[in-house]
């Protein structure tokens, strides 16, 4: 799986959670995303998410990271 043109099912919670900051920091991605979202959904995806995802790589991690970003943003639009 690639997320921002990187595969990331070798690296570790951490280094995801890097890329997305990176990203979010930068704001050269397609779609929008704000550093306190991606916060947010990292907050969110290690307290109550994280001890059902498999261990072994980082693709389902950065699956469901990338996911509870995009559920914060439409969230967000629709208080907007």
């Amino acid at each position: 799986m690639h997320i921002f043109g990187r595969d990331v099912s070798d690296l570790s919670v951490d280094e995801i959670n890097s890329l997305f900051r990176e990203h979010a920091s930068s704001r050269n991605g397609t779609a929008p995303c704000r550093s306190s979202v991606v916060e947010q959904a990292i907050n969110r995806v290690q307290l109550d998410i994280l001890r059902h995802i498999d261990s072994a790589g980082g693709t389902g991690y950065a699956a469901v990271l990338e996911s509870q970003i995009e559920q914060l943003n439409d969230q967000q639009k629709e208080v907007r």
